[in-house]
Order: structure tokens, then C-alpha cells, then sequence
């Protein structure tokens, strides 16, 4: 059973120094990665902080389990971290200021370095349900959230690259389909 904990103000009470614990048991009747997201798209920044430590924590607890996956777990998963990007896609949505924007855009993007580094199946899930919530949630931007919302995509796809760089320069095997064929030291150099 896995169990995580967390740290919040309480609200209820007028005295805004108590802190509460709380815990969420994936047998209790709030799957975590409902209470992660809800946690990531509170209108608090407090919650949203704690959502994202959540998110860190799950991201090394559920990469380093089961791989190879099986078709079924595959699509559980990728489910499950869907429900994980749609809260990290509306923290973004919540962040005001271009200093706040850029420093959560890199931080979400640096959630790649939180799998596990042997899983390459949970990193393309993840990368997938990632593409899977921009696409779907794209259309909802206005003229003013499109630019914070393209630097994440930037910043992802350029952790990829680094990412799709060292299994190359490791001689791993391409679970990625090619992003340089030809020029794949020179890309990386780039990014180091």
C-alpha cells in the first residue's frame, strides 16, 4: 500500500501557523492521482506547492515499479498521468507573472528527471500524456496564456532531446523513434 503524505495550512482554522497532516492511501476512496491534480489546479498557491511536491514523490514511486508493462498497465498509467498533466497544465494556467512562469516551466519540465532513469517505457508514457493534455486542453488558451504555456512545450521537448541524447551517447537502445539521426553529438552539445 503507498502512502503519501502531506503538509498543508489549514484553512479552517483561523490560525494560519497549525499545520495538519494528510494522507491519501491508494485503497482509501480518492485515487492519489485525483487528489495530486486537484492539488495542482487549487486556486491556493500553498496547494498547488504541496501538489507539486506530491507529483515529484509519485513520479519516483511509480516509475521504479513494473516495467516492462504489459498493454493493459500501459494504458492505466498513461491514464493516471494524463489526470497528473491535466493539474500540472492548470497550475500553469494559475501562474501570473513572467518570473513565476519561467521558474515553473523549468521546474515542470525537470519533473522528466524524477522517473527512474532505466524505465524508458514510463518516460515515453509520460511524454505522451503530456502531448495528449496540450492537445486536448490547446484550444482553452486565450491570446494572453499561449506564450507561458509554449515556453513549458519548449523546455519539455528540449529535456527530451537531452533526454533521447544520452541513451544514444550510452549506446541504449532507442526506445525513442529518432529525433537526430545525423547529427546527434552536435544536438547535444547544445543542451549540456
Amino acid at each position: 500500500m503507498t502512502t503519501i503524505s502531506n503538509r498543508h495550512l489549514d484553512t479552517n482554522n483561523n490560525n494560519n501557523n497549525s499545520m495538519i497532516d494528510t494522507k491519501i492511501k491508494t485503497n482509501s476512496k480518492i485515487p492519489e492521482e485525483h487528489f495530486i491534480c486537484k492539488q495542482l489546479a487549487h486556486n491556493e498557491l500553498t496547494n498547488r506547492t504541496n501538489g507539486f511536491a506530491l507529483t515529484k514523490k509519485y513520479l519516483q514511486e511509480k516509475s521504479k515499479v513494473g516495467y516492462p508493462y504489459d498493454e493493459g498497465s500501459k494504458l492505466k498509467i498513461h491514464d493516471n498521468l494524463e489526470k497528473i498533466w491535466k493539474g500540472l497544465f492548470y497550475m500553469m494556467w494559475h501562474s501570473d507573472k513572467l518570473t513565476v512562469q519561467d521558474k515553473l516551466a523549468k521546474d515542470m519540465s525537470l519533473l522528466m528527471r524524477e522517473i527512474d532513469v532505466g524505465n524508458e517505457e514510463f518516460t515515453v508514457i509520460y511524454f505522451s500524456a503530456f502531448l495528449l493534455t496540450m492537445s486536448r486542453e490547446w484550444q482553452g488558451l486565450d491570446r494572453y496564456r499561449v506564450s507561458k504555456f509554449l515556453r513549458l512545450v519548449r523546455l519539455i521537448f528540449g529535456l527530451l532531446k537531452i533526454f533521447y541524447c544520452k541513451r544514444v551517447l550510452l549506446n541504449s537502445s532507442n526506445y525513442l523513434s529518432p529525433i537526430f539521426e545525423k547529427h546527434e553529438v552536435q544536438a547535444c552539445d547544445m543542451f549540456f
